[in-house]
């Protein structure tokens, strides 16, 4: 099986790339040239990265995203998703002739820019504490106080969320300031999820040298004007990791009949191949099974909440499939079909 880093134009390949300590410790890097383009692999054991323990997964992602980066160096590297792991070489050279097209687009888009992501972080406890003191919010913990202990619990709740949406409102708007300040210095951005409430923002820029300058500058110059109300952080040059990540699925006959299945779609596509359907037919499926699983509706059962996510994989992958993949691909001969998306996150 060979691992995939990342994808670069043949005319930039090196006889030695250092070594790799990943899925072939002390193996090193190879490069799979098909056209102009080329992918640089290791050998791997591992077929998928989904099923290790956590804390191996996040050994592994650092080690992924250290080899990603060491491509760099001068050169245009479209990283390949974490844990893309394919049968062979030949499978590898399938995925550069499929996406040939969007992978050279995306290059040359990209050029020879890199991400550079912007992290800004606050201390929550001292907002909460200000919006706790906000008359609205301040009569409505007196109303809660004031109620039976049976209601009480019901009242706390309607206090908890009104100041969460208080505190959602006024980081936003923050957000959206610090955003119009610094995204100029860039010629892409996207913003990425915040992982908790002490971040205000993580955004990310694709820039060149010239700008890259220019956005540290904006940054200090922001770190100055808030004092110790905000923490700012770069991260960078990376990979263009949240604009030209290459995702690759290997979609399996088995995959889709087990999607059909839990969406309740037919298969009733002539010679063998299974019939996904329009787009808005697997919405519509997805939409009839999502309602008996979904939390709103279920509430805190795990059976019913993992059943809820399986649904989304298959609707996802379905509609991926609708879209993407000609009528009769998936035929009755177990044969897989490829699929290759290039670009950030959302798609």
């Amino acid at each position: 099986m060979k691992y995939v880093y990342g994808i670069l134009k043949a005319a930039q390949a090196k006889p030695e790339y250092r070594p790799v300590a990943f899925a072939d410790p002390g193996g090193r890097f190879e490069v799979i040239v098909n056209g102009d383009l080329m992918a640089v692999v290791s050998d791997s054991t591992i077929a998928d990265f989904a099923d290790l323990p956590r804390g191996d997964l996040l050994r592994y992602l650092t080690l992924h995203q250290r080899a990603v980066e060491a491509l760099m160096n001068g050169a245009i590297v479209l990283p390949v998703k974490f844990g893309t792991v394919l049968a062979d070489a030949d499978q590898v050279k399938t995925v550069l002739s499929l996406g040939y097209g969007d992978l050279v687009r995306i290059m040359e888009t990209v050029g020879q820019r890199s991400e550079v992501d912007v992290a800004v972080t606050w201390e929550p406890t001292r907002l909460f504490g200000e919006i706790a003191q906000e008359p609205e919010v301040a009569a409505l913990k007196a109303q809660v106080l004031a109620l039976p202990a049976e209601q009480a619990l019901q009242g706390q709740i309607a206090v908890g969320r009104l100041v969460k949406e208080r505190f959602d409102t006024r980081r936003n708007q923050l957000r959206d300031e610090l955003v119009a300040r610094i995204t100029p210095c860039a010629a892409r951005w996207r913003l990425n999820p915040v992982m908790d409430d002490s971040m205000v923002m993580n955004v990310a820029c694709l820039v060149n040298t010239a700008e890259e300058t220019a956005l540290e500058d904006r940054v200090y110059e922001l770190d100055e004007q808030h004092d110790d109300q905000l923490h700012f952080r770069l991260v960078g040059p990376l990979p263009p990791y949240s604009f030209a990540t290459v995702d690759v699925r290997v979609v399996r006959r088995e995959d889709v009949e087990r999607a059909c299945a839990l969406l309740d779609l037919p298969d009733d596509a002539p010679g063998g191949a299974l019939g996904a359907g329009t787009p808005e037919q697997v919405k519509q499926a997805y939409y009839r099974q999502a309602r008996r699983y979904h939390p709103d509706a279920i509430g805190d059962d795990p059976a019913a909440r993992s059943q809820f996510v399986r649904l989304t994989a298959a609707y996802r992958l379905m509609t991926e499939i609708a879209l993407r993949v000609p009528a009769g691909s998936l035929a009755s001969n177990g044969a897989p079909h490829i699929l290759v998306r290039v670009g950030g996150p959302e798609g």
